[in-house]
């Protein structure tokens, strides 16, 4: 691999997006954080410094830009992230250009929490389709995934316990706070269920809960019902100050 790549390049300055470049920039390497919405940037820089305050790198490698400036990231990448919402034409519309423009021995991964590299890349006429991977990890990322087997299975685990948790609050057994201090209590994780959820953003978990429904006929509507109607609420989590939890008081 060339020496001149050895960056890391993150598309999407959502939740996922920052995160992972907080992680990255902790090897000391440039990370470019990019995204085609200007609206996003001042956010994830926020983001960023929250994470830096919290636990300090060492390293201020971080570059949050728009898009304007992919062709320069692309060009100093060895690994490209797609980070982009769980929209499969929107991935692979991603795929076919970022295919396009980068170097050979760039490797391209998808961050997707619910569509298969295979899902993704079908139909498209890749370069070179061993360098496509997925890279999903738990929230926070500090460290991915060490292989797709692990990954996978912790991707299936999280979905069955995102969706009992959305079915147990929608058919009114517990509530959030409740679920989640089991779910710490039982698991020793810091965010239960839907503080997780509300981060992650629930706009997102339902475009993801929508993907699951159409490939895996009879899961139940209730999950995904209870997310339209906060949706439809203005309630998708700390992005817009409410969701399970109130962040108003928050920075």
């Amino acid at each position: 691999m060339s020496k001149a790549l050895n960056a890391v390049t993150l598309l999407g300055a959502g939740v996922q997006g920052s995160r992972l470049a907080y992680m990255w920039s902790r090897l000391g390497k440039p990370v470019y954080l990019l995204d085609n919405d200007k609206s996003q940037l001042p956010r994830a820089r926020n983001d960023l410094a929250t994470l830096q305050s919290r636990l300090p790198t060492g390293h201020d490698s971080v570059t949050v830009d728009s898009t304007d400036n992919l062709d320069m990231a692309l060009a100093r990448s060895w690994l490209v992230v797609e980070c982009v919402p769980e929209s499969l034409s929107l991935k692979q519309s991603l795929l076919r250009k970022l295919d396009k423009a980068t170097r050979p021995e760039t490797i391209i991964a998808s961050n997707s929490s619910s569509y298969t590299i295979p899902e993704i890349a079908k139909g498209i006429a890749l370069k070179g389709k061993d360098r496509i991977v997925n890279m999903h990890p738990f929230l926070p990322p500090d460290i991915p995934g060490s292989s797709t087997t692990s990954t996978t299975a912790e991707i299936q685990i999280w979905a069955a316990v995102k969706r009992e948790t959305l079915s147990t609050i929608d058919e009114g057994v517990a509530s959030p706070q409740e679920i989640d201090q089991i779910f710490q209590c039982v698991t020793g994780m810091p965010k239960g269920p839907c503080e997780q959820m509300d981060t992650i953003g629930l706009d997102t978990v339902l475009l993801i809960e929508d993907h699951y429904a159409a490939v895996r006929p009879g899961l139940p509507e209730g999950p995904r019902k209870l997310l339209r109607k906060m949706l439809a609420a203005g309630k998708l989590g700390v992005k817009t100050g409410a969701g399970f939890y109130s962040y108003e008081s928050k920075d």
